[in-house]
């Protein structure tokens, strides 16, 4: 079985493998921090509302991420009609960007093909760092993963993101071990040789 161990500054190792022609990401498990400072929250919000069209009384919380993302949980209702405005984003309270979720399937179910129902979905933007919005984002899943299983009070989790070219991921919290790992189909976007 091959692996691939990729060795990040301030984290723990990620390790890749392929199991049955899907790769499988073991990531270090990001455990989402609640926002007390209430002056900061309504300027969150009120950011929210402006970047993304999401309604203040949609936003139902807003964490910090160890890896310098917001994570932001709204309705399920409201995540159908997020309206980006990349120059607003850019502009936020954000490190690196915005994850925006939501608990249950965004997808349409008369679509042929949808395997297994997710239990949550998301969205992530980083305009700040170049990427408008980032089609499958596993880093996002190491703080997604963690804060629905609580919610929910499951470990193991099928999430969507529910970007243009979309994407299915099978998720596993194993808080034992303080990690995450995700298992998908992958597309290849670029191809390249690198020589160390």
């Amino acid at each position: 079985k091959k692996r691939i161990i990729f060795h990040i500054s301030n984290m723990s190792p990620l390790i890749a493998t392929m199991s049955q022609g899907k790769i499988v990401l073991d990531f270090p498990l990001q455990r989402p921090r609640h926002i007390d400072d209430l002056d900061r929250l309504k300027k969150l919000e009120d950011w929210i509302e402006a970047c993304a069209g999401v309604p203040k009384q949609d936003i139902l919380r807003i964490c910090d991420t160890e890896i310098k993302d917001l994570l932001v949980e709204i309705s399920i209702d409201a995540f159908r009609k997020i309206e980006p405005k990349f120059s607003v984003m850019k502009r936020g309270d954000v490190g690196r960007g915005i994850i925006i979720a939501c608990a249950g399937d965004v997808r349409n179910k008369s679509m042929a093909g949808i395997p297994n129902e997710a239990d949550f979905s998301s969205r992530f933007f980083a305009p700040g760092v170049g990427i408008d919005e980032d089609p499958v984002t596993g880093s996002a899943h190491c703080t997604l993963a963690p804060y629905f299983a609580e919610r929910l009070h499951k470990t193991s989790l099928v999430a969507w993101q529910d970007s243009r070219r979309g994407g299915s991921m099978f998720i596993d919290v194993q808080k034992e071990r303080n990690r995450v790992t995700i298992t998908a189909a992958a597309v290849i976007s670029s191809q390249g040789t690198l020589c160390i």
